[in-house]
């Protein structure tokens, strides 16, 4: 499978070129890149490329922490729409749908997920390309950017614990650790930062006040962006398990009134209903055949008061229940 990413998050790399006199076409050159990488807001690159990219500057310019470097100067802006969204979730939680989105569903080579134990949340990253390319240079630029990011959103309520990579090189963590404000671990198991998990509960203030300005603008970006379905289909697949992924609770995610929320979904030949029931159909298979988990806990993480409903509306679709399904799909 081939992954992209737009080229916009390698753009700082020109000004840190320019800083210490190194030819920017060099580098890009030996990684198969035209110079407008550095420049064109639209373009999309192969993140083996991107990766490669960083490794070669780190290189060229002896800067271990060239990377974080770029990381640095990521801004929620370069991540258009889905960025904006961002600011004005009401909660930190509601910010992972859009990430996990934006990494899925535009298929980029790497993947956020949030891990909770106790009154530690954990953001990490999994790098889906590191079979062809060291994803270290990657690792601090992912990092570096997603604490720019979460404090736009959070403001000064972000405060994490600890960031922590796999890289086990040696390399002088004092500018890390000033920009992270917390320690900062080499050799660890993940590539990851660490913050209280009550942080993603407490109440935040959207960029935009909730007005109808404000709705007015986030219902022309909902109308011009082209994969609603798939967007709406992310909020509800986090929802379920939550309980509120009814429409209200979703349209609210997106900054618009449920009656515009319908109507972007009906111009798209798609209903809020109909995407409902393929997640839960999507999740259903996944939880069956890959989970040894029984009907009714998964009835409840489809968002199902009991196990009946679940096992009614499975049968309506597939001819079977639940429990026949897995069992043929064990067998087969």
């Amino acid at each position: 499978m081939k992954y992209v990413l737009p080229s916009i998050f390698l753009h700082p790399l020109k000004s840190l070129c320019i800083e210490r006199y190194v030819d920017p076409s060099r580098i890009l050159a030996q990684c198969n890149l035209p110079l407008s990488a550095l420049h064109d807001t639209e373009m999309l690159i192969d993140h083996y490329a991107f990766s490669a990219t960083l490794n070669t500057a780190a290189n060229v310019m002896n800067e271990p922490l060239l990377g974080f470097y770029v990381g640095k100067q990521i801004q929620i802006a370069g991540v258009g729409f889905i960025g904006t969204l961002m600011t004005h979730q009401t909660m930190l939680m509601n910010v992972y749908p859009l990430l996990n989105y934006l990494f899925n569903a535009q298929e980029r080579g790497t993947r956020h997920k949030l891990n909770i134990s106790g009154k530690i949340a954990s953001h990490y990253i999994e790098f889906l390309i590191e079979d062809k390319v060291d994803c270290h240079q990657l690792a601090q630029l992912a990092l570096a950017g997603q604490h720019n990011i979460f404090k736009r959103i959070v403001g000064e309520q972000w405060q994490p614990t600890r960031v922590t990579f796999t890289s086990s090189k040696r390399i002088d963590v004092a500018q890390m650790q000033n920009y992270f404000n917390c320690p900062v671990l080499f050799n660890q198991k993940y590539d990851a930062i660490e913050f209280p998990a009550q942080i993603l509960h407490q109440k935040l203030e959207p960029s935009l006040p909730i007005n109808k300005s404000s709705k007015l603008k986030f219902a022309k970006l909902l109308h011009e962006f082209e994969d609603v379905a798939g967007l709406v289909s992310t909020f509800i697949e986090s929802f379920l398990a939550q309980g509120y992924q009814d429409r209200i609770n979703v349209a609210k995610s997106l900054g618009v009134h449920p009656r515009v929320l319908q109507s972007c979904l009906h111009e798209r030949g798609v209903t809020y209903r109909g995407l409902v029931n393929r997640v839960r159909q999507k999740l259903a298979f996944e939880l069956l055949a890959k989970t040894n988990l029984p009907i009714t806990a998964i009835a409840l993480q489809l968002g199902y008061n009991t196990a009946s409903p679940f096992i009614r509306a499975f049968k309506q679709q597939q001819g079977i229940t639940p429990d026949r399904w897995r069992h043929a799909n064990l067998l087969n």
